[in-house]
């Protein structure tokens, strides 16, 4: 017999909740600098369901950007009970990886419509992404 190997944790729903996109300077740079602004997890429903939310500026630190583009994500998953991943294990990193896509194609669909260059966003770490993130957040208080 095998052992059930299934890490019980299913996506339900991946959504964009928020966006703001607007040309701000049309001799501004094209560059951009991705970032990842806040990160929610909520649990309901007696732990069995998680709410995340990312949010993202794709100019971050630029100064008089080309454009502003800035996009909040949620994503919903449900845990089963005989499932072998506990909530502490997974991880911001799991989750964004789920919503990069979903991102990247926005990101690319939005930049097509702009008069600027088509933006396609290259291969990204979310274990990176979620370090910066948690540097930019004031240092807890004891």
């Amino acid at each position: 017999m095998t052992q059930n190997n299934n890490p019980g944790i299913f996506i339900e729903q991946i959504v964009l909740i928020r966006s703001v996109v607007e040309l701000l300077n049309p001799q501004g740079k094209p560059e951009y600098d991705l970032r990842l602004t806040r990160v929610g997890r909520e649990f309901a429903n007696d732990n069995k369901n998680l709410a995340m939310t990312f949010s993202f500026s794709l100019m971050g630190e630029i100064k008089d950007p080309l454009f502003n583009l800035l996009c909040d994500f949620g994503v919903f998953y449900k845990r089963v009970d005989d499932a072998t991943l506990t909530w502490d294990e997974f991880s911001d990193a799991t989750a964004l990886a789920h919503v990069i896509p979903y991102l990247r194609e926005f990101i690319s669909n939005m930049t097509n419509r702009l008069p600027v260059q088509p933006l396609i966003l290259p291969p990204i770490n979310t274990n990176i992404m979620i370090s910066e993130y948690l540097k930019t957040l004031p240092p807890a208080k004891d």
